[in-house]
């Protein structure tokens, strides 16, 4: 059974932290400790992007994803930002340019995403 692959890059780490703890789903959910960017292999990419199903990422000051937190581009992975209070959410599904909005963006939509992302890997 296919597991979703997340990699949390929410700012401020102590969120990051409380997301990692809660979507530590047995079975359902690896999270991606961060790793070296500065270390890629000889193709120049870092191996442990391969595979990431989903970035987390938070919102800007201007209410925009913070994609400079992400240290290369992951065109095969869904990014979502959210902001903290739960008013805003986006994402980018691979393949496409353009953000969707999710508002309000709840704990339970964040879990929708991970389980799609899972069924759609079967």
């Amino acid at each position: 059974m296919a597991v979703s692959r997340v990699w949390i890059l929410y700012e401020p780490k102590i969120y990051a932290d409380l997301f990692k703890r809660v979507l530590q789903l047995p079975g359902v959910t690896e999270i991606i400790e961060p790793f070296p960017v500065e270390y890629p292999t000889q193709s120049g990419k870092n191996e442990d992007c391969d595979g990431i199903d989903i970035v987390l990422l938070p919102l800007d000051e201007c209410g925009q994803p913070k994609v400079s937190l992400l240290p290369m581009e992951m065109p095969e992975a869904t990014l979502i930002a959210f902001s903290p209070g739960g008013d805003l959410g986006m994402r980018l599904r691979p393949g496409r340019c353009t953000w969707e909005i999710i508002r309000p963006f709840e704990l339970v939509h964040l879990l929708l995403e991970i389980l799609d992302t899972r069924i759609q890997s079967l």
